[in-house]
């Protein structure tokens, strides 16, 4: 793991090249691969006690399941897709690398990982239900199509990790000790994100800088109120990671959501949330102690 001072350069760095040369966007496969790696060294290092999944730490799904239709009913009267736009930056849930940049800032992995457990889950059972309300025209969404990427990226390492940390735990010594891979391998993902959002946004779409300027206001807006809000109903035991659990949002599944049963319009909100959500980290990893 990089020292402090570096730490925020090398995220920033990421951010701009992605931003600079998107050349990175035909990379976007690797993600899901470079996740379950990450996943599986912060795993490795969590130890899940009982008491971890007490109810007070599921106060954070008050931001990702009632906040979503809050935005959809406040923007309505500006137009239905600016509607679906706000809905779709709330619903999401929590990314799987959120546990990764946990551990990166020193926080409880465990909670935020029980969140991307939860959260995922609890969104796969409720879409189905919720986005005929949102989009009239939405075909029948099968909860399997939702279930199995989830259960692939998150489970496997997640079991994998946990096998070995209990019952070869010498293997897991040596492996921790390569487990410096994770932050290199969060810079790639920032880089792949940041190349395909950036070229999508200056070459994908014919929307006039007047309305970007407007969505990324409500982009960083909804984002601020996520984190924010996940803030506030994790109390002081739990403000970090709640925070986290709220505000860290899994970008491309909202992408292809959008794509499928929304506009390309709605498409750009997780690309500009890319943004906003890697600058926030970029700050908080720069001022943690």
């Amino acid at each position: 793991m990089p020292k402090k001072l570096q730490t925020p350069l090398f995220l920033s760095l990421a951010i701009i090249l992605g931003i600079l040369l998107p050349v990175g966007r035909h990379l976007t496969f690797l993600v899901r691969y470079s996740v379950m790696i990450m996943l599986f060294f912060a795993f490795l290092k969590t130890e899940f006690q009982r008491e971890a999944f007490s109810l007070d730490k599921f106060r954070f799904l008050i931001i990702t399941l009632i906040t979503p239709f809050l935005w959809f009913w406040g923007l309505k009267s500006v137009s239905l897709e600016i509607a679906q736009y706000g809905f779709l930056l709330a619903v999401l849930p929590t990314a799987a690398a959120a546990p990764v940049i946990t551990g990166f800032l020193n926080q409880r992995i465990e909670y935020v990982t029980i969140a991307v457990l939860v959260s995922n889950m609890m969104v796969a059972l409720m879409l189905p239900f919720a986005l005929p309300m949102i989009v009239p025209s939405a075909s029948e969404i099968q909860i399997v199509q939702l279930i199995i990427p989830i259960i692939s990226t998150v489970f496997i390492p997640l079991i994998l990790a946990q096998t070995i940390r209990y019952y070869i735990p010498r293997l897991k010594d040596q492996l921790l000790r390569f487990d410096w891979i994770s932050f290199f391998l969060f810079l790639s993902n920032v880089y792949i994100a940041m190349a395909k959002a950036s070229f999508f946004i200056r070459f994908e779409t014919e929307l006039s800088w007047l309305e970007l300027s407007g969505m990324f206001l409500l982009t960083a807006i909804v984002c601020f109120a996520n984190f924010g809000g996940g803030a506030l109903v994790g109390g002081k035991n739990y403000r970090p990671e709640a925070s986290m659990a709220a505000g860290r949002k899994n970008t491309m599944f909202g992408v292809w959501l959008a794509l499928t049963y929304m506009s390309p319009l709605v498409s750009i909100g997780p690309m500009i949330y890319i943004i906003c959500q890697n600058t926030y980290h970029s700050y908080l990893l720069g001022v943690r102690k």
